[in-house]
């Protein structure tokens, strides 16, 4: 049902060290990385998001906008992002059960972080 979900074992590091580079252009050809970046508005998703060919950005409340992805299956979630080239990057897995009621949802969770890298303060 899920596919590929969960099917790729890595790390925080592996993500972090990957989208720098996909997000610094070195590692697709000018045409495809423009490509990659030309997005639409997302609908019923993350706040403020639009996504591409692989990759999503989303606008902080303080104006910044982030790129990269993430997801969340089963109790675990994953969600790399950074700055247009690469050279900052935010990188968060997570293993726990956020649906009993007694944890922030995992979007929420990731946001307050980019916020605390890219706005300078944490979220609220």
């Amino acid at each position: 049902m899920f596919w590929a979900a969960g099917g790729m074992i890595s790390t925080a590091g592996d993500l972090n060290r990957f989208f720098g580079a996909l997000l610094g252009g070195r590692i697709l050809p000018p045409g495809q990385q423009h490509d990659m970046f030309t997005t639409v508005p997302t609908r019923d998703w993350i706040s403020n998001a639009a996504y591409g060919l692989g990759v999503s950005s989303v606008r902080l409340p303080c104006g910044e906008t982030v790129w990269g992805m993430g997801g969340a299956l089963f109790g675990s979630w994953s969600y790399s992002y950074g700055a247009h080239g690469g050279e900052e990057m935010v990188t968060a897995n997570v293993n726990g059960d956020w649906c009993d009621g007694g944890w922030k949802d995992p979007i929420g969770i990731f946001t307050d972080l980019l916020q605390a890298k890219f706005c300078g303060r944490s979220g609220t």
